[in-house]
This record gives structure tokens, sequence and C-alpha cells, in this order.
């Protein structure tokens, strides 16, 4: 998928030979890494763990 204005930004994702994209698990993040929580394909959207996870109860 290419995604090109002058208002979006460029990104190319994988798929497979069905069409289907492919995600891949860059890095487990949890609690205790939080701060290192990104959207790989779409660097520049910013959220937090915190706002994601808020009203989930999560146990390790």
């Amino acid at each position: 998928m290419e995604v090109v204005s002058p208002s979006t930004e460029k990104y190319d994702l994988d798929y497979d030979e069905n069409g289907k994209p492919q995600y891949y698990l860059w890095k487990i993040v949890k609690e205790d890494n939080k701060n290192e929580l990104k959207m790989i394909h779409f660097p520049n959207i910013e959220i937090t763990f915190d706002d994601l996870f808020d009203e989930i109860d999560i146990e390790y």
C-alpha cells in the first residue's frame, strides 16, 4: 500500500500471496518498557501505552 500526497507520508506494507497485509512483531512492550511503544509503519502517530491500555486489566 502506498499513500502519497502533500499532506501524508509514504508508507509501504508487505503483503502475502493472497494480498493480505503482513504484520511483524518487532518488540514486546509491557508496562516496564512502555516508553518504547511505537508504530513501525506510522512513526508519526503518537500514542502512549497508557492511552492504549488504560481500561484493560493487564495481568502478567
